[in-house]
């Protein structure tokens, strides 16, 4: 189940919402995110 106002940040992030509609559960899209800003983290070092 989506959060509150979820389809307002979501647009912003735009890979959440190409892998919502891959069917992908909400736990996976935050670890999606959270594996793709330690990535970009890792390579601005």
């Amino acid at each position: 189940m989506p959060p509150p106002g979820g389809s307002q940040y979501k647009p912003a992030l735009g890979l959440i919402v190409i892998h919502e509609a891959e069917g992908k559960t909400n736990i996976e899209l935050v670890l999606i995110v959270t594996l793709r800003k330690k990535a970009e983290r890792s390579k601005a070092r």
